[in-house]
């Protein structure tokens, strides 16, 4: 995405994301997919929100060893697409896989604690990684509200490398 025009997600307790270069159809969506070699055939999608904090080694190179290890990360069953963020020191990942309705925010949850532990064990660099999940949707084209709860998640979470959940904001409390 290119930082633009802020827009809500129509929804009070969504966080905003840029609509630059957004997919504004399934069909556009489905191509761009087949033309990337992805396929998003199992039920759920989240996005995470990678974070790498600023550290001694070069932050291309941090970039570089992450998006290695993005590539490399595809546990059973499941179908990974990663980006880079330009100007964030961030990447995205978004995960499609199975589970039971009742099991949805776990399984992501177990999978952002897997990828966590993954890229901890890659280099002193990715010790203190900051990872924002997103809510779990069923149509792909809603990754783009899970990217911006992800981010949102990362952004608000406390210091020192976690696995952060987004967690909507009650206008209640």
């Amino acid at each position: 995405l290119e930082h633009g025009t802020q827009e809500g997600l129509g929804r009070p307790d969504a966080p905003s994301v840029p609509r630059a270069n957004r997919i504004n159809t399934r069909n556009e969506f489905d191509y761009l997919a087949q033309c990337a070699g992805i396929t998003f055939s199992r039920k759920w999608c989240v996005s995470f929100y990678i974070v790498v904090p600023a550290a001694g080694e070069s932050i291309d190179d941090v970039m570089s060893i992450l998006s290695l290890a993005l590539i490399a990360f595809n546990p059973p069953r499941t179908m990974t697409a990663s980006g880079e963020l330009p100007g964030e020191n961030a990447m995205c990942l978004i995960v499609n896989f199975d589970a039971e309705d009742s099991q949805k925010e776990g399984e992501a949850l177990r999978y952002a604690t897997l990828l966590r532990a993954t890229l901890s064990k890659t280099g002193a660099a990715l010790q203190n990684i900051m990872i924002g999940v997103g809510r779990v949707y069923t149509d792909p084209m809603r990754m783009d509200d899970s990217f911006a709860e992800a981010s949102a998640a990362a952004q608000l979470a406390p210091s020192g490398g976690a696995v952060c959940p987004y967690a909507p904001h009650d206008p209640q409390e």
